[in-house]
C-alpha cells in the first residue's frame, strides 16, 4: 500500500473518534452537525458537492444512502471529518520540521 494512502480500516477509525470525540453516537448524528459546516455547505456546487461525497467513508456513506442523514448533513460531517484531518496533518509535518531543524544544529556542532 502506498504510504500516502489510508486503510479503510484505518480512516474508520479516525471517523469513529472524531465523531465520538464530539458525542456523535448513532442516531444522534443528525442533531450534532455544525452549523458552521452546514453553511459551507450551502455554498458548494454540484461538482464540488459530489467530489466531497466521494470521499467519505466509515459508516457516513451508508447512513446517507439509507437516509438517515440528508446530503447536507452527510456533507457537513465529511467537511469537517477532512478540516480535523487536515489539521492534524498540519500538526505532525510542524512537528516533523522542527525533529529536522534540530537535527540540523546538531550536525553544525
Amino acid at each position: 500500500m502506498h504510504s500516502g494512502i489510508r486503510s479503510q480500516t484505518g480512516f474508520c477509525k479516525t471517523v469513529k473518534a472524531s465523531l465520538s470525540q464530539k458525542g456523535i453516537k448513532g442516531s444522534t448524528m443528525k442533531d450534532k452537525v455544525n452549523p458552521e459546516y452546514l453553511d459551507k455547505v450551502k455554498q458548494l456546487n454540484a461538482d464540488e458537492a459530489e467530489r466531497i461525497l466521494s470521499r467519505m467513508g466509515g459508516k457516513l456513506p451508508k447512513r446517507f444512502i439509507k437516509e438517515k442523514l440528508s446530503q447536507e448533513e452527510a456533507l457537513a460531517l465529511q467537511l469537517e471529518i477532512e478540516d480535523e484531518q487536515l489539521q492534524e496533518w498540519r500538526d505532525k509535518v510542524a512537528k516533523l520540521r522542527e525533529e529536522d531543524e534540530k537535527r540540523d544544529k546538531k550536525k553544525k556542532d
